[in-house]
């Protein structure tokens, strides 16, 4: 989350509708999930807000333009929002427009557990989980209001003495959090009886501790979503003694007609009637802060409850950034070919918090090392099954063993494999050759026909390429080969309608075949000024693949110049293209020349272009008044603004004087790049014999000199 996400999308107005000025939005742990990705989408973040009303519909009674109000979502962290006037309420004069935007999803959700769920009466035992949160703490005013007894759990120290100190709770009535040590201290507290109600928000181990704590007759009420998203499961034999197990969704339940207002104004009039008070604490953040205040909610640091004040009403300079945001499914299988080397890692932890709880990995030695068995035990600790299959993607019937061995329908495909040979073409042996195609090439051709003979319904299948295949690399022919076939399939599946997307990736730094294998190669590109890709970088690129990856419906033609599905990442140096000294595999390819332009347009060192510039400057003149080039002082200060621009931006002259570059002889690598530079910036194409026979960088700046004599004066 970032403050340039902040949607700002106001529309015209219904009959039955307002539009909302938003100046506070209330946190919730929910909007962490959604902004996580983990549940729902970014389009509904945000629950509960409070603002002003700017307009309103043309059968709205009930509201006025400048009413303060409260508004309930999903989908309301926005800097105007429009909303049914059944998701709005006037506030009370004495209630304030931050603590409005604190108070409607803690109290609601309280309400509704511990009133109408629990049918809480006097004296009956309330266990409290995450107390000291928003809904922890509207929980226990209810109960303290009820005169119900009160046990809680939070997860500090600091948390345990405000209940004390606030609320008049005994240290023995509040336990921990961090681990099932609530559940004897909560027995031993209620002589073995447990609660009557527990309230919780507790996952995994600690929601089984939590059942384990509900009284003959009483009632467990899950607000948490966790376990239930990873189809978490709970004994049943306390059912036996008339316990009950009920789970809470205020969206869903806020699309019934009526909920939300009918609660909502219960909570105002115990407001109004004094027996409740907003949250306390109350940390107002502002619009920038928002990263920091997700992150305090995620690990559970916050006491109280945080809002977050909208920027100014100025509806430009607030556009929403759209964010590719994948949704995998736990109930489908995600196989990933090689996957078990370094960006099958990565990708296989992205995918299960983007939802997936099926994985198969299929590699020649998938699951063999004690790497790879210590991931897989990662991987089930959050929830996911992890299948290993020994196997050769190359070898069809290992591609049927691994997609029929799966447990559920094959939803999604990563194509990780690779096999690298490298060598010069008269030294390269066919089996270099044959090994490195087989794993690409043969490879994702028994994917595809094994998947089609399954009828295999898929959202993706995406292939790991290489910008080799693009652009080729010296003594990688073979493996540039297998890397431009990965692109054309992908095209041949797409014209099918089913879907298919490469990432060409460049050079990786962090994980991967150069920070393991290569490490040589990866320093020698790092000292040639190629930037290469963190771990980041290619998750991102992989999740714009998959979100592309089913050919879209159009009724317009293909643009000629555009490969849907094909991504190419990894081709930026870490230096100005108009640095001599940076040479990238693609700097003599026609296609690229539109990445020159952008390098200068939005380039770090756009504002380093002044010798350069002065140099083109001086040819745009000479171009309009070619009769200058007979004055001789002109070729001097040609030969100077040449020297200049050199030493400013090449990496040989950098550090020296003007002196020391004028004299500073040319030799072979040098002439390759004044040849680029010369073409790039100055728009002059010398030969490299012209540019060796110069000798000096003065000599150079005496030829270019001589050239547009030669040319402009016939």
């Amino acid at each position: 989350m970032k403050p340039d996400n902040l949607a700002s999308h106001p529309s015209q107005n219904d009959i039955d509708e307002v539009e909302i000025e938003v100046k506070f939005v209330g946190l919730n742990f929910r909007d962490v999930m959604v902004a996580l990705g983990i549940m729902s989408n970014k389009n509904e973040l945000g629950m509960e807000a409070s603002g002003i009303v700017r307009k309103c519909g043309p059968g709205v009674k009930q509201f006025q333009p400048g009413d303060r109000v409260v508004i309930s979502g999903p989908g309301v962290f926005r800097t105007h929002a429009v909303v049914f006037t059944s998701k709005c309420a006037l506030l009370p004069p004495s209630l304030s427009l931050e603590d409005a935007a604190s108070i409607l999803v803690v109290y609601i959700t309280a309400l509704y557990c511990l009133m109408d769920i629990g049918r809480l009466e006097k004296g009956q035992s309330v266990l409290i989980h995450a107390a000291c949160g928003g809904v922890g703490l509207a929980a226990v005013q209810l109960c303290q209001m009820v005169g119900a007894r009160i046990y809680a759990t939070v997860g500090s120290e600091q948390k345990t003495q405000y209940l004390i100190d606030n609320f008049g709770l005994a240290r023995q009535q509040v336990f921990s959090s961090r681990d099932t040590s609530f559940l004897p201290k909560l027995m031993q507290e209620t002589h073995g009886q447990g609660a009557d109600i527990v309230l919780n928000s507790l996952a995994g181990e600690l929601l089984q501790a939590s059942w384990k704590c509900v009284a003959e007759f009483g009632k467990m009420i899950e607000i948490g979503k966790r376990d239930f998203m990873e189809h978490g499961t709970i004994g049943l034999k306390p059912f036996g003694s008339n316990r009950a197990f009920f789970g809470v969704d205020l969206i869903r339940l806020s699309e019934k007609p009526g909920f939300t207002d009918r609660l909502f104004r219960q909570a105002l009039r115990l407001y109004e009637e004094g027996k409740i008070s907003p949250i306390r604490p109350l940390a107002v953040v502002s619009g920038t802060d928002t990263p920091e205040a997700f992150r305090s909610l995620q690990q559970g640091r916050h006491l109280g409850k945080l809002v977050v004040k909208m920027p100014g009403t100025s509806r430009t300079g607030l556009m929403a950034r759209f964010r590719y945001q994948v949704r995998l499914s736990p109930n489908a299988s995600y196989i990933l070919v090689g996957g078990l080397g370094g960006i099958g890692r990565i990708m296989a932890s992205w995918m299960v918090e983007r939802g997936a709880r099926n994985l198969i990995f299929l590699s020649r030695s998938a699951g063999e090392t004690s790497k790879d068995r210590s991931f897989i035990r990662e991987l089930e600790v959050q929830g996911c099954t992890a299948i290993t299959m020994t196997g050769d993607v190359a070898v069809m019937g290992d591609v049927r063993a691994a997609i029929h061995g799966c447990p559920l329908p094959v939803a999604g495909v990563l194509q990780l494999s690779m096999v690298v040979r490298d060598q010069f073409i008269p030294d390269m042996s066919h089996t270099d050759w044959q090994d490195t195609l087989s794993a690409k090439v043969t490879g994702t051709w028994n994917l595809h026909h094994t998947l089609t003979e399954c009828n295999a319904n898929l959202d993706f299948f995406v292939v790991c390429g290489s910008i080799t295949g693009v652009m080729g690399n010296a003594g990688q022919a073979n493996y540039s080969a297998a890397n431009a076939f990965v692109s054309s399939f992908a095209q041949y599946r797409r014209q099918k309608g089913l879907p298919a997307s490469v990432v060409n990736l460049g050079g990786v730094d962090d994980v991967g075949f150069l920070a393991t294998q290569d490490i040589k190669l990866r320093e020698r590109m790092r000292s040639g000024s190629v930037r290469l890709l963190s771990e980041q970088e290619v998750m991102d690129a992989f999740e714009i693949a998959i979100f592309h990856s089913s050919p879209r419906q159009s009724a317009k033609p293909p643009e000629p110049l555009r490969i849907e599905g094909n991504l190419i990442v990894g081709m930026s140096s870490t230096k100005s293209l108009a640095d001599p000294s940076v040479r990238p595999l693609w700097g003599q390819d026609a296609r690229f020349r539109f990445y020159d332009k952008l390098d200068l347009q939005q380039g770090p060192s756009h504002d380093k272009l002044e010798g350069a510039a002065r140099l083109r400057n001086m040819l745009a003149t000479l171009e309009k008044e070619p009769e200058i080039l007979n004055d001789l002082s002109q070729k001097k200060q040609f030969v100077v603004e040449t020297v200049k621009a050199i030493q400013e931006y090449s990496a040989f002259a950098r550090g020296q004087t003007y002196h020391q570059v004028a004299t500073m002889p040319i030799d072979s690598l040098m002439t390759v790049e004044i040849r680029n530079w010369t073409r790039r910036f100055l728009r002059l194409d010398l030969s490299l014999v012209a540019i060796t026979k110069a000798a000096t960088i003065e000599g150079l700046g005496e030829l270019l000199f001589e050239t547009m004599r030669s040319k402009y004066l016939k």
